[in-house]
């Protein structure tokens, strides 16, 4: 017990510390081998990742990353709204017609670092789309979290983490993960810890595999579950991709041996 605060409230200083501590604790029993720690990051995790990786005390030997972006998080959101809104159902037209304002919300809270409250109460507009979009509590919780949280997340440079990154990484995708729509930005990835530290890094891709390693027919296959609670519980029980995780423990195998 870390005596973390609550999902909603943790800071990304306050998390960093938990993987920090968790880490340390690892290291003290006797059963791990403690010249060949690897740890996974999946979607925001993947941002997590390196900045543990590269925390001058943690000595991990392995990287490996699902699901996760490159861009800065204004950026990403940016592009699921342009991209994945009109997937779940949403009008194209209306969809961007919708977007100019999003970019101006986003950039007020996470790259100005504005409360949601202060937006809400300027612009009535604003206040609407924090409650329908961003999930807005009334207080300081958007998106799941603390405002705060995202400010900090946005502040991040993911391409100097991983160019600093020394441990070897793999980068894992899935062609029907409607939250990552640009898979070139795990490529570059790959690309950037490369070109930095050689042959340190690969990417694999999951062949329809979605953002929570379940193994669809399509796309379109994924986007009707997540309408169907009771689908998507027995896609869980049937569809599980049990391979993509024999790969990924097959990557830790070949790479404790380097």
């Amino acid at each position: 017990n870390f005596n973390t605060p609550s999902c909603d409230e943790i800071s990304f200083e306050q998390e960093k510390a938990m993987y920090l501590a968790g880490l340390n604790q690892l290291k003290g029993y006797e059963f791990v081998d403690t010249n060949n720690i690897f740890i996974l990051g999946h979607d925001l995790g993947g941002l997590m990742a390196p900045v543990i990786a590269n925390h001058p005390e943690t000595d991990i030997k392995g990287v490996m990353v699902y699901g996760t972006f490159l861009e800065s998080w204004v950026e990403y959101l940016l592009q699921l709204a342009r991209f994945q809104t009109p997937k779940l159902g949403r009008d194209y037209v209306k969809s961007s017609a919708e977007y100019k304002e999003l970019f101006k919300i986003s950039f007020e809270l996470f790259e100005n670092g504005k409360s949601p409250a202060v937006l809400a109460n300027e612009n009535e507009s604003y206040k609407a789309t924090l409650q329908s979009t961003f999930g807005w509590d009334g207080a300081d919780g958007i998106l799941g979290r603390n405002f705060k949280f995202w400010y900090d997340i946005q502040a991040l440079n993911m391409v100097s983490e991983w160019a600093k990154c020394e441990s070897y990484v793999q980068v894992l995708a899935g062609n029907v993960d409607l939250k990552t729509p640009d898979l070139n930005q795990q490529k570059e990835i790959v690309k950037i810890v490369n070109t930095y530290h050689p042959d340190k890094a690969k990417f694999m891709l999951a062949e329809n595999t979605n953002h929570i390693f379940l193994k669809l027919e399509s796309e379109k296959e994924g986007i009707e579950a997540m309408k169907d609670p009771e689908k998507m519980f027995g896609l869980y029980q049937s569809n599980f991709n049990f391979t993509l995780v024999e790969k990924m423990g097959d990557w830790i195998l070949e790479t404790a041996e380097k």
